[in-house]
C-alpha cells in the first residue's frame, strides 16, 4: 500500500498548494482584487466538488480505480501547470476557465483514492490502511504549502513553485502505470 499512500501524498501536495496559495497568488502576483480572486477560487471549488462525483463515475465506467488515478495524476500535474501559466495578460473569462480546469483536474481525486484504498486493503484491515494512507495524505497537505512558502522567494514567485510541484503527481503516474499492469495481470497480493 506504500505506492497508494505515496500517490495520496503527491496529489495532496498539489491540492494543498493550490488551496493554500491560489487566492493570494491571484491577488498579489496577478493583481486581481480580493473579490475577483475569491470568485475564481469559488469557481475552482464548485467545479472540484462536481468533478469528484464525475471521477467516481469515470472510475466505475472504466472499471479501474488505478486507471482513474492515473488520469487524475495527469490532471493534478495539469492543474499545477495551469496555475503556473496564469498571467496578467489573461482576460477574466480565461482566468475563470483556468480556475474551473484546476478544480476539475486537480482537486477531484480524493474519492477515487479512498475507494481504491478500501478495495485493495487486506481483508479486515480497511480502517487501519485508510488511517495510514490518510496520515501520509495529510502530511502532503501540510508539508507542501510549508515548503512552497520557503521556495517562493528562492524560485522567484508562485509560478515557478507551481511548476516544480507539478512533478510529484507525474512520479505517481509512473508508479501507478506499473501497478495497473500488476493489477491487470491478477497480482493483487503483489500490489
Amino acid at each position: 500500500m506504500r505506492w497508494l499512500a505515496g500517490t495520496g501524498f503527491s496529489f495532496a501536495c498539489v491540492q494543498g498548494c493550490i488551496f493554500g496559495f491560489y487566492v493570494t497568488y491571484l491577488n498579489t502576483a496577478l493583481d486581481l482584487s480580493l473579490t475577483a480572486a475569491g470568485t475564481a477560487f469559488a469557481v475552482l471549488q464548485a467545479v472540484g466538488m462536481a468533478a469528484r462525483v464525475a471521477m467516481g463515475f469515470l472510475a466505475d465506467r472504466i472499471g479501474s480505480g488505478v486507471r482513474a488515478l492515473i488520469l487524475l495524476g495527469l490532471g493534478s500535474s495539469l492543474a499545477s501547470l495551469v496555475a503556473a501559466a496564469l498571467s496578467l495578460r489573461l482576460a477574466w473569462p480565461l482566468v475563470l476557465a483556468g480556475s474551473a480546469l484546476i478544480g476539475f483536474s486537480g482537486v477531484s481525486w480524493n474519492g477515487v483514492f479512498l475507494a481504491e484504498v478500501a478495495r485493495l486493503a487486506p481483508e479486515g484491515r480497511v480502517s487501519e490502511v485508510t488511517a495510514g494512507t490518510t496520515l501520509l495524505t495529510f502530511l502532503g497537505y501540510v508539508a507542501a504549502p510549508a515548503a512552497m512558502t520557503a521556495a517562493i522567494p528562492v524560485l522567484g514567485g508562485y509560478g515557478p513553485c507551481f511548476l516544480a510541484i507539478a512533478v510529484l503527481p507525474l512520479v505517481s503516474v509512473a508508479v501507478l502505470l506499473r501497478v495497473s499492469r500488476m493489477v491487470d495481470a491478477g497480482e493483487r497480493d503483489a500490489v
